[in-house]
């Protein structure tokens, strides 16, 4: 599967399936199949054209560099899912926007209207003003206007405004709350974590629980930022032992976000 998508250089490459045989040296009736089953994960969809990238693929990083992070973020959002009962999300910037590259719900995931593929200004989210609060000022100033869009009557509208904000996030050590901003009804908890291309991303709790105990999540949250960037680091090095699907790696970070989850909402580590 990975070699197929590899294939596609951005949103608009077409292959035909000859071409994805012949590029990958696989059967066409094994090359069929699997291109059938990404066609149903959402990986790829099928053209007049050809085959070309699905929706679950944003075109903001490399392919393989999107794997790679859903990957070793995937276990940890399965776990703040089922530890707060409510949707994780894991996103990337693109620009002025940040782009969702996955979204882990399981029956709730419906009462948060994002999909995966999905685009919000990045100043209107808890991910995006995670990932802006890494950001030089002077960065954020070139990136966007002075004035900003709202999409709610809580969001935040100046630039002048926005800088205040990531002063708070950066103050809490990277923690962003969402406090009805993006939409209505809807509230978030959000950390961010560089990857080892020097790219940052964030992953974020959402839901409609009131603020106040998303607050009481947030240290779930940041953790669960580190250990990815800690899974995304140790990757790239041969010599750190363990690979992205290491089960025990994963028992451990289970272990270390559950015993999170007892701490009074006052504590801060």
């Amino acid at each position: 599967m990975t070699e197929i998508i590899g294939l596609f250089d951005g949103p608009d490459t077409r292959l035909p399936v000859g071409v994805i045989a012949v590029a990958t040296g696989l059967p066409r009736s094994t090359t069929h199949r699997i291109i059938d089953e990404l066609i149903h994960l959402g990986w790829l969809v099928r053209t007049a054209r050809g085959y070309g990238l699905g929706p679950r693929m944003p075109a903001s990083s490399g392919t393989g560099d999107q794997l790679r992070l859903r990957a070793a973020a995937a276990p940890l959002l399965q776990v703040l899912h089922e530890e707060t009962g409510i949707v994780a999300h894991l996103a990337v910037p693109d620009g002025s926007d940040v782009v969702i590259v996955d979204k882990i719900g399981g029956r709730v995931a419906n009462t948060v209207p994002t999909r995966v593929g999905g685009r919000f200004p990045i100043h209107v989210t808890a991910l995006g003003k995670a990932i802006l609060a890494r950001y030089f000022a002077e960065d954020i100033d070139h990136l966007l206007p002075v004035n900003l869009d709202k999409r709610t009557a809580n969001t935040i509208s100046t630039r002048l405004g926005l800088h205040r904000e990531l002063h708070a996030i950066r103050r809490r050590d990277g923690l962003a709350f969402g406090n009805e901003e993006a939409t209505a009804g809807v509230y978030c908890a959000a950390a961010s974590f560089g990857c080892p291309d020097g790219s940052y991303a964030a992953i974020a709790v959402s839901g409609r629980s009131a603020l106040h105990h998303l607050e009481r999540v947030g240290p779930l949250v940041r953790e669960a930022a580190r250990r990815i960037s800690d899974r995304l680091s140790n990757e790239e090095s041969p010599e750190s032992g363990w690979a992205v699907d290491d089960p025990a790696r994963s028992g451990a970070d289970t272990m270390m976000i559950r015993l999170l989850s007892t701490l009074d909402g006052d504590d801060w580590i």
